[in-house]
C-alpha cells in the first residue's frame, strides 16, 4: 500500500456493519444501521482496490409513538476515498448533491453526507439512506 503499508482482508472481505439505537423521546426512538451495501471492483468483482465503488446503506428503523423533531443524519466521508457524486439516495429516490430543496446534500467543505429527515412522526415506515464513494 502506500507509504509501505500493507492490508490484510480476513473473509468477510473488509466489510463492516455498525448498529445504534437512540432514545429521543419517552415513547419513541430510532435505531440505525450502517453497513456496505455492495462494493463494485473497477474489473468486476468485490475486491476493496483503489477506484472500487463502495456503496453504504444507512437503515433507519423506527419505533414507539411519538414525534421526533428535526431529524438530521451526518456522515464523514471515509479516509483515503472520495465521495461519488450524484449518488445520494433517500428511500431509492436520487436527491442532488446541493443543499436545496430535498432532504439530502453532499457537504463538500467537511467531506460528509447530510440527511435532513425534519420531523417525523412515529410509527412510521422505515428509511434507507445511501451514498456511494470511491476508493483512492
Amino acid at each position: 500500500g502506500d507509504g509501505g503499508t500493507d492490508l490484510i482482508v480476513g473473509a468477510n472481505g473488509g466489510r463492516q456493519a455498525a448498529a445504534m439505537q437512540l432514545q429521543v423521546s419517552n415513547t419513541a426512538s430510532l435505531e440505525i444501521q450502517k453497513s456496505v451495501a455492495a462494493l463494485e471492483a473497477p474489473q468486476g468483482g468485490e475486491e476493496p482496490v483503489p477506484g472500487a465503488h463502495i456503496t453504504y446503506q444507512l437503515l433507519i428503523e423506527f419505533s414507539g409513538e411519538g414525534l421526533l423533531n428535526g431529524i438530521v443524519l451526518v456522515d464523514g466521508i471515509p479516509a483515503n476515498t472520495e465521495y461519488r457524486a450524484g449518488s445520494l439516495q433517500v428511500g431509492a429516490v436520487a436527491q442532488s448533491d446541493a443543499n436545496d430543496s430535498d432532504v439530502a446534500h453532499y457537504d463538500s467543505a467537511d467531506n460528509r453526507v447530510v440527511f435532513n429527515l425534519g420531523d417525523v412522526s412515529v410509527p412510521s415506515a422505515n428509511v434507507i439512506l445511501e451514498f456511494q464513494v470511491t476508493i483512492q
